[in-house]
C-alpha cells in the first residue's frame, strides 16, 4: 500500500454510482480528520495520474477533509476491468440504487458487446437477475428518477412494470408517492384495476397481449387483419432471445 497526493488522483468517468449523500459525506470527511484514512483508494496508473477504480466516495470525503496525501493500492486494469471492479465495489456495498445498477450493467453490454450472461458471470448475479433488472430501464424516466432518489423501491419500480403505458406507469408512480403505499398496497391497486378494466375496457386482444406479456416478461403485441394476422414478442438482445426461447419451445414441442 502506498501514499499519493490527493491531487495526483481523479474520479473514475464511467463510476456506476451517480449521486453521493451529501450527510453522509460531511459525516465521513469529519472522520477522517479526526481518525485519517483506513481503507485505501484503489487506482490505476494514467498517463500523468492516477484514476479511481473503487473508493470514490471516500476520495470526496478526503477532499472535504483538506487531506493533502490518502493511502491508494495501485494496480493495473483495462477499461473492462475497471467498470467490473468498480460495479462490483457499489453492489457488495449496497451504494447503488436499482436505476444505478441497471444503468452499469446496461453501459457494460453495450461498451464491450457483451452478452447477458458474460456479464452475469462477471459481476456473480444470474442471468435472471441482470435481465429484472435491465427492464427497469423501460420505466419512464420520471419514475426511474425517483427510483434513484429513493422515493420509489426497487419493489415498486418492478410492480410498475405491469402497466403498458407510460403516462399509467407515472400516474401510478405519483399516486404511490403522495399516499406513500408500499409495495403490497400497489400491487393490490394494480390487482384491483386489471379487475375493472378487463370487462369493461380490455378487448380479447388487449387481454391476450397483457397475460402473454406478464408470462413472458416482455412486450406482446397482436396484430390482427381481416383474414390473418401476427404475433410479435420484443426481445433486448440475444440473451434476451435465448431466454424468450427456452420459455416457447417446451410448449412448442407439448
Amino acid at each position: 500500500m502506498n501514499e499519493l497526493p490527493i491531487r495526483a488522483i481523479r474520479p473514475n468517468p464511467t463510476q456506476p454510482r451517480k449521486r453521493f449523500n451529501e450527510k453522509a459525506l460531511e459525516e465521513l470527511a469529519q472522520s477522517l480528520v479526526r481518525h485519517g484514512m483506513i481503507q485505501p483508494i484503489v487506482v490505476r496508473p494514467r498517463d500523468g495520474y492516477y484514476e479511481i477504480i473503487a473508493g470514490e466516495r471516500r476520495y470526496q470525503a478526503a477532499s472535504r477533509a483538506g487531506l493533502k496525501r490518502v493511502p491508494v493500492l495501485v494496480i493495473e486494469a483495462d477499461e473492462t476491468r475497471m467498470m467490473e471492479l468498480a460495479l462490483i465495489e457499489n453492489i457488495q456495498r449496497a451504494d447503488l440504487s436499482a436505476i444505478e445498477e441497471a444503468m452499469a450493467y446496461a453501459e457494460m453490454i453495450e461498451e464491450f458487446g457483451i452478452t447477458q450472461a458474460q456479464l452475469a458471470e462477471r459481476v456473480g448475479k444470474s442471468r435472471s437477475h441482470i435481465t429484472n433488472s435491465l427492464r427497469l430501464l423501460q420505466l419512464p424516466l420520471l419514475v426511474q428518477q425517483a427510483v434513484m432518489d429513493e422515493r420509489l423501491s426497487m419493489g415498486h419500480a418492478r410492480a410498475l412494470l405491469s402497466l403498458k403505458h407510460p403516462k399509467k406507469i407515472e400516474q401510478m408512480a405519483e399516486r404511490v408517492m403522495a399516499e406513500n403505499w408500499n409495495v403490497r398496497r400497489l400491487e393490490q391497486a394494480l390487482r384491483e384495476r386489471k379487475e375493472s378494466v378487463r370487462p369493461q375496457q380490455a378487448t380479447a386482444v388487449q387481454f391476450v397481449e397483457e397475460s402473454l406479456r406478464e408470462k413472458y416478461g416482455a412486450t406482446v403485441r397482436i396484430k390482427q387483419g381481416k383474414q390473418s394476422g401476427k404475433l410479435e414478442i420484443d426481445f433486448v438482445d440475444e440473451d434476451d432471445l435465448n431466454r424468450l426461447l427456452d420459455l416457447l419451445l417446451p410448449e412448442l414441442d407439448q
